[in-house]
């Protein structure tokens, strides 16, 4: 019935329509090319659900950010946990953010991000963004289960200059400066470099403290430098080197809202709202860096590419208060010893129209290659606020500098190491080598049919260099060890396939039906910092999906309606817990089956065209109609009546973690012409249903039903290519969480900013 209402003529045209010239004034309205098959297509001309969003559109939409993109493309859920992004697309992610692999693959420009650290911060220099919904591990292979973030930014142009300022300033003194410049520096080669600064006040009020200190301001800088150089016309190379610096506190801030009780034994009243105060002085610094060099050579029959990249992304201070509150209990962090280096190479040949199949054949071979080691080396777990040597602020016990230089001195000769610290010294380092080759092929048949099938074989080994637990010293050496493992290897190979079929039927004027079967794997983990238990293997995390699908755009060019339907069965889903009387500070296992299934649509047209101009609706939702786990037998999870550990428990049937049931965006954008130029007026109003936070789907891990509303006003004046934006986030003020943190001392939360009211100018020449 709604398709007959759809395209049945019932007058809707009236209400409904796209293709004339004013249409284009709307921002909103836009056809954009997307590489999500590695090849340049329409996004409506492929069969994946996919969203995607072009520069203009995400500053329409006030889209700065990878958490802000939850808020327009429905189905993709972002938190956080102790700095670290945690991203889950349609129910299917990963909480394993320490040292894990995620179930949603991030790629900058091609490159892979392996890492969940630093994924918060301000996007720049952007070309468009693509978010693929659903399994893509055939082309995208490791990492990929959920989906996939794709980010393109701008490259530079070999005709002429081209300059992007932008400058604002919001409710919380934030200051906000970005900048893009790029000039041909001769016939055949051009260079940018964009640039971006962020600094202002925490959103939490200025009462909460952090080792008795006012909480330091958010800040983040970042820069980026592309070469492009086309020798000849059919090689085209690229270069680019980011630098991204941020410093504050990020979700390693937190309140005890819910205190176990055994933190109501030590002490502990609950912390609840924006007003906290930590023991310690909690902060987490990043500095991350990716340094890629990319190549295509068009030929007649084939395109061949090849990008070789080299990241080193990691925390350059971590510092958490374990219990989130003012007494001295736990404590997590390190000065300088998280490392995340990876290495990654890409080859591909991509068909073209005139390739020795024919132009009804498109196909993609390729093979992928990544080398990821990650660690900390060393982070410390500090009990009871005791630190004797090491000087971390507001600890109840500790020496004197000088007594401590002093001991030093007497005890390194003598025994080797220094002064005790009184913390543990934790371990965790491990390799990951990858080696992949992936093959598809997309063949058309009798006119309107299409039929896909791919591949990708993958071998993957992930060593254990260490897992130790020590006692430390002043020079955060190892005193005493608990227990050290080395140089223990797991090899997964694996071949996954992926078939798919398409109609094109006259009667969808341009449309399409697909369906498409497809398998895919994240590869095994280890259970790194352990305090007691020996590190143990999380098996290989497998996954079957099944998508049918409509892609239309009844009303001409630029309307939208698109519909899906998923199931997917999960085997060995990974699960992170975190309990400091399970052996270690980060537990990870496996649940042993798990199942998702639902649909999503997203819509978008012209109102009232006839009436009123450029005025666009927007209209997306996810539903997840079925989220278990089928089978989770002994399960961790906190004794609901003490907050204790609780091990044995049978999860098979509880509810998936981070998988709200419904979330969809309602938005609505109207562009006037104005003397000088154009008035463009936006809303958007977003619907969370919640969800919880563990496995176990207790009260404590509940993140309630919420709503954001946001909407801007902007002016563009014309002559001079400038655009002033004043707009408002989350206007209603709701309190909801970016993330809650489940531990033996309770539940504590990190909240997502309040109400928001900015102002910015873009100009453009």
């Amino acid at each position: 019935m709604l398709l007959l209402f759809l395209w049945g003529g019932i007058g809707l045209h009236s209400i409904f329509a796209f293709g004339n010239e004013k249409t284009k004034s709307n921002r909103m309205i836009e056809e954009v090319v997307v590489v999500a098959q590695k090849r340049e297509e329409k996004m409506q001309d492929i069969p994946i659900s996919i969203q995607a969003f072009s520069s203009d559109r995400l500053d329409a939409m006030g889209i700065t950010s990878i958490p802000d993109l939850q808020l327009v493309a429905p189905g993709l859920n972002y938190t956080e946990t102790s700095g670290f992004s945690i991203i889950y697309i349609r129910g299917v992610g990963s909480d394993t953010f320490l040292m894990g692999d995620p179930n949603v693959a991030t790629y900058l420009d091609g490159v892979y991000l392996p890492f969940a650290f630093g994924q918060s911060q301000e996007l720049f220099g952007i070309e468009r963004i693509e978010v693929l919904k659903g399994p893509q591990g055939t082309l995208f292979g490791r990492g990929a289960n959920g989906g996939a973030i794709n980010i393109m930014t701008k490259s530079p142009s070999l005709t002429e200059p081209e300059v992007q300022l932008e400058v604002g300033y919001d409710s919380l003194n934030t200051t906000q400066t970005k900048a893009y410049f790029s000039y041909p520096l001769a016939d055949t080669l051009a260079m940018s470099i964009s640039t971006a600064y962020k600094s202002g006040d925490h959103w939490y009020d200025e009462e909460s403290t952090g080792g008795g200190e006012k909480l330091p301001q958010v800040s983040s800088q970042a820069m980026r430098v592309k070469l492009l150089w086309t020798p000849v016309d059919e090689l085209e190379l690229g270069f680019s080197y980011m630098q991204s610096l941020s410093q504050g506190t990020s979700s390693g801030l937190q309140g005890n809202s819910e205190p176990s009780l055994l933190a109501q034994a030590l002490g502990i009243t609950p912390q609840k709202g924006y007003t906290i105060d930590n023991d310690v002085p909690v902060f987490l610094h990043s500095n991350n860096k990716i340094m890629s060099v990319n190549g295509v050579w068009a030929g007649e029959q084939h395109d061949y590419k090849f990008l070789v990249s080299r990241q080193n992304g990691s925390p350059s201070g971590l510092f958490i208060d374990f219990d989130g509150a003012p007494e001295g209990i736990a404590y997590f962090g390190t000065a300088d010893g998280s490392i995340n280096e990876v290495d990654t190479a890409e080859l591909q040949m991509v068909s073209t129209p005139g390739n020795w199949a024919g132009s009804n054949v498109r196909y993609n071979l390729g093979y992928y290659f990544v080398n990821w080691t990650s660690a900390l080396d060393p982070v410390f777990l500090g009990l009871l606020a005791v630190d004797l040597s090491t000087g971390v602020k507001n600890s109840s016990l500790s020496l004197p500098a000088g007594f401590v230089g002093l001991l030093d001195s007497l005890l390194e000769p003598l025994l080797g190491f220094g002064t005790p610290s009184g913390a543990v010294r934790l371990v965790g380092k491990n390799t990951l080598e990858s080696h992949a080759l992936y093959a598809q092929t997309s063949i058309d048949f009798l006119n309107d049919f299409t039929f896909t099938v791919g591949v990708r074989y993958q071998e993957e080994t992930r060593t254990l260099d260490e897992s130790s637990s020590s006692l430390g010293d002043s020079n955060i050496e190892p005193v005493v060890f608990i227990q050290k493992y080395e140089d223990i290897e797991d090899e997964v190979k694996s071949t996954k396939p992926k078939i798919g079929l398409e109609y094109r039927p006259p009667f969808l004027d341009e449309g399409m039906i697909y369906a498409s079967w497809q398998q895919s794997i994240k590869g095994t983990q280890f259970n790194l910092i352990n305090i007691y238990d020996p590190p143990e293997i999380v098996l290989p995390e497998e996954m079957d999906a099944i998508e049918l699908g409509i892609k239309t755009s009844p009303f001409g060019a630029g309307s939208v309606f698109n519909f899906a339907y998923f199931k997917y069965d999960i085997e060995n889903l990974q699960v992170q817990f975190v309990s400091l009387l399970q052996g270690g500070a980060v537990t990870q296992e496996n649940a042993g089956g798990a199942a998702i299934e639902g649909f999503e649509f997203e819509f978008q047209t012209l109102l009232f065209p006839s009436v009123v101009d450029n005025l666009v609706l927007i209209a997306n939702g996810t539903m997840l109609t079925t989220k278990e786990y089928t089978e989770y037998l002994n399960g961790s999870g906190f004794d609901p009546n003490t907050g204790l550990l609780s091990t044995g428990n049978d999860f098979s049937g509880n509810e998936i973690a981070r998988a709200p049931d419904t979330t969809g965006t309602v938005g609505i954008s109207k562009t006037t012409e104005v003397p000088g130029g154009s008035l463009e007026i936006g809303a958007d109003y977003y619907y969370n249903s919640g969800f919880y936070y563990l496995a176990q789907n207790s009260e404590k891990s509940v993140e309630d039903a919420y709503t954001v509303l946001n909407a801007r006003v902007s002016y563009f004046y014309q002559p001079a290519n400038l655009r002033i934006t004043l707009y408002g986030r989350n206007l209603q003020g709701t309190e909801y969480n970016y993330g809650r943190f489940h531990v033996d001392f309770g539940t504590a939360d990190y909240k997502a900013p309040r109400d928001i009211v900015g102002l910015k100018v873009n100009w453009q020449f």
